[in-house]
């Protein structure tokens, strides 16, 4: 009879384990005169012009390197800084209707393939003065784009993979707990 509560106890812990590191769905976000669908973070606005193809400043907490950058809306206009990589890691387009001299509303898109190359992904989004970057959801593909002026380009950044992760401090207290509660459950069925 105590196998069964302890095995209910320990589904219960294992059930809210995967709840608790399932990842947050995506937001749109606005940063300035920008705003980015399914941005998890944004930085901005930054005056001046995104460092392409140096790395981008210190943003969430990573050193980013430049990938592609894109100056025409829907081409493969703009530069691939990856040795031996598709043409194309990202693009965006216009939206219909738009004035091509003046673009400010339109959609971006990854190649699937480049998440496994890079753990963290951002898009730069750069017009008249000034920028923002959008931190990614891992995995995300697509999503909207806007700006309050046209467009000048935008610009892919990323850090690579890194093989030494951690877990997440909720992950651990989870465990924690689960263990916890194991010791418990056997010493109860002990006496």
């Amino acid at each position: 009879m105590k196998t069964p509560a302890l095995l209910a106890l320990a589904a219960t812990f294992g059930l809210s384990a995967l709840l608790g590191t399932a990842p947050a769905h995506a937001a749109t976000m606005t940063c300035g005169d920008f705003t980015l669908g399914d941005a998890a973070d944004c930085a901005g606005p930054i005056a001046g012009n995104d460092p392409f193809p140096n790395p981008v400043p210190d943003l969430f907490g990573d050193a980013w390197i430049a990938i592609d950058k894109d100056e025409t809306a829907g081409e493969n206009s703009g530069s691939d800084v990856d040795t031996g990589s598709p043409e194309e890691w990202f693009f965006w387009t216009a939206a219909t209707g738009e004035d091509p001299n003046d673009v400010r509303n339109g959609t971006w898109t990854l190649d699937p393939a480049i998440w496994s190359l890079y753990d963290r992904l951002a898009i730069a989004l750069k017009a008249a003065n000034g920028f923002s970057v959008f931190l990614l959801e891992q995995g995300d593909l697509s999503g909207v784009w806007s700006s309050a002026q046209g467009l000048s380009h935008a610009s892919l950044y990323g850090v690579e993979g890194d093989d030494t992760q951690l877990a997440e401090p909720g992950t651990l207290l989870l465990l924690g707990l689960g263990l916890v509660a194991v010791v418990f459950a056997r010493r109860r069925m002990s006496r």
